[in-house]
């Protein structure tokens, strides 16, 4: 435990000396894994299919805000929806354009929550996007966790898909709406938007409860509901299940809820107290847990006096 209190210390530390240097790179590196992906998924002949314009453009990003790697994400999309097909381009800029919309409106603070969904799904560990905003934010980042998947499956439609091939013809325009059914009622998009949404959910309501450890209860039950919705997935859709893929994206799930709960929520339940004081109008009782602080035990301090001095 010790151990693990003094990494936390420095590494806290570290952040607050260079903050801006981490949050710069933890940017590029998301957005090279990002615009990698989309490369690998659109195929070379796009503007951006070097190495070095990956690395140039991601070198951009970092110095933007999330939202200027979502657009320019979606840019990128455009132009291997075009390289693929016209009418895939035309239909893809327009769904773009919604979720662009739809995002602008409703979550301009979840630019990072839309993006990690869709680069999780495409490295097939899901799991830890969902534990991670059920424990930090809370169940609004379900319309970013659903957005993220629907534009991942979504693009992979129209860059993968055989159906939205050929040129601009009347034919094509005829099968815009056959193409629309494709995109928009694919099962495996929406059972994935809704267990990850679940898995969210069902974390943020339990860690919100009064109960020790409570954190880990969260972390526990997101990956409890998603294994069984994700077995069950397998078998609705009749699906090969690989379990070693499957077994490692729970692994990271609920690694990152623990590594979360260490720097976030690490508190010493041994010394928790129950107070109870009033004053003219009402009676209050108080539970009061301590974080877990070693520090000033060595020293042979009472960690309450702090409390008391305050």
């Amino acid at each position: 435990m010790r151990f693990r209190i003094r990494i936390k210390r420095r590494l806290t530390a570290f952040y607050s000396s260079w903050e801006g240097y981490v949050k710069a790179a933890v940017k590029f590196f998301l957005a090279f894994a990002v615009l990698w992906g989309i490369q690998a998924a659109a195929g070379s002949g796009v503007f951006f299919g070097q190495p070095a314009a990956v690395v140039l453009l991601a070198a951009i990003c970092s110095l933007l805000p999330g939202s200027g790697l979502l657009l320019l994400s979606a840019v990128c999309l455009e132009a291997g929806f075009l390289q693929h097909s016209l009418p895939g381009g035309l239909l893809g800029g327009v769904l773009l354009l919604t979720a662009l919309l739809l995002y602008l409106c409703f979550i301009p603070g979840q630019a990072f929550t839309v993006i990690c969904a869709g680069l999780s799904l495409g490295l097939g560990v899901p799991l830890c996007v969902p534990v991670v905003c059920g424990l930090l934010a809370g169940p609004g980042s379900m319309a970013g966790i659903s957005l993220g998947t629907l534009a991942y499956y979504g693009s992979m439609q129209l860059l993968q898909n055989d159906s939205f091939t050929g040129g601009f013809s009347g034919e094509a325009l005829n099968r815009m709406p056959e193409m629309l059914r494709l995109l928009c009622l694919d099962q495996e998009m929406l059972m994935d938007a809704v267990i990850l949404s679940a898995v969210c959910l069902t974390v943020y309501l339990i860690r919100r409860l009064p109960v020790r450890f409570c954190w880990g209860w969260g972390t526990g039950a997101g990956v409890l509901v998603y294994t069984v919705f994700r077995v069950l997935e397998y078998f609705w859709l009749g699906r090969t299940v690989s379990l070693a893929l499957l077994g490692a994206d729970i692994l990271l799930g609920a690694a990152a809820g623990l590594i979360l709960q260490d720097f976030c929520f690490a508190l010493d339940y041994k010394k928790t107290e129950y107070l109870q004081f009033e004053d003219d109008e009402y009676y209050y009782y108080v539970k009061a847990v301590p974080k877990l602080d070693f520090s000033r035990n060595e020293r042979g301090e009472d960690p309450k006096a702090g409390a008391r001095r305050r």
